[in-house]
């Protein structure tokens, strides 16, 4: 983003992570979803 003349304080950046399990489950999650969003 900065090659296209963009600053820091221009962008914003989220991350969100959601992860599966079903009840009882021992082991590391079944499924994990992430979902990255750059604005500027």
């Amino acid at each position: 983003m900065k090659d296209c003349g963009l600053r820091g304080n221009q962008v914003e950046i989220s991350v969100e992570k959601k992860t599966i399990s079903p009840d009882g489950w021992n082991h590391p999650p079944m499924e994990t979803n992430l979902l990255v969003m750059g604005v500027g």
